[in-house]
């Protein structure tokens, strides 16, 4: 690590680095992984695994001073868009870092799944809006962070295991959910006492409100102007037939 960036070898001992283990982000010290700002991922990577499971089973990420993800433009596996890394095709969104200066993001409609904590612990975040909806949605993917005060809810199928979406996210005040969401976890929003759903009359969003006695906000429909109407076709005369009578 040299003045906060850390980029992954391209090679050990002549032969090419393709996977990184989580514990290459393990705990090691003051001057370690919590000092990563910019971390370089080589074309040669194709496999990174940027978290650790610690005791109870949770997902932790140990870069907690990550700005930015840089990655060679040569590489067919990962790719970079404005810091965040994506698969190489960018269907899959991988990692927010923890401290990358903006305060609101919105995922790009391009993105299909979103990974493993890929917004676990991020500490700038105050808006996080989603342009799409989703196949899958990793577990704890948008977890800890420290001070989102609103964010949309995603849309996307009822996953094999809870994906425990929006906890301990302390100063979440407001989530929005659409018409076209499907699916809630029973332990979404654990350990953020103060959230409120804004809902729409008869939805799925409104009737989870209710059974998990969170509190709720109706959103209003906005009123759909009327459409004009057609004024009815007059038939060419010059093509009308001839009916008069010849006799």
């Amino acid at each position: 690590i040299k003045d906060g960036s850390f980029q992954y070898p391209t090679d050990d001992e002549g032969k090419p680095v393709t996977e990184v283990s989580e514990f290459c982000f393990d705990e090691d010290g003051e001057n370690g992984n919590h000092t990563i700002v910019t971390l370089y991922i080589p074309k040669t990577v194709r496999e990174i695994r940027p978290f650790m499971i610690i005791g109870d089973g949770s997902l932790y990420c140990n870069m907690l001073s990550l700005k930015e993800i840089k990655v060679d433009e040569n590489s067919p596996y990962y790719v970079s868009v404005d810091g965040v890394l994506f698969s190489g095709d960018k269907t899959q969104l991988i990692y927010y870092p923890n401290v990358k200066p903006d305060t609101s993001y919105t995922v790009p409609t391009y993105v299909r799944k979103i990974d493993c904590i890929t917004f676990t612990a991020q500490k700038t975040l105050k808006a996080l809006k989603f342009g799409s909806s989703y196949e899958s949605i990793g577990y704890g993917s948008m977890s800890g962070l420290s001070n989102l005060e609103e964010a949309d809810y995603p849309v996307y199928p009822k996953p094999s295991r809870d994906a425990q979406l929006f906890s301990f996210c302390k100063s979440l005040k407001k989530v929005y959910c659409s018409r076209d969401v499907s699916w809630m976890n029973e332990t979404d929003f654990y350990g953020s006492p103060d959230v409120t759903l804004y809902v729409y009359n008869d939805s799925y969003a409104l009737a989870w409100a209710k059974e998990h006695n969170k509190p709720y906000v109706i959103i209003e429909e906005e009123p759909t102007e009327p459409t004009a109407p057609t004024a009815p076709t007059v038939p060419n005369r010059a093509n009308r037939p001839d009916r008069t009578n010849s006799s």
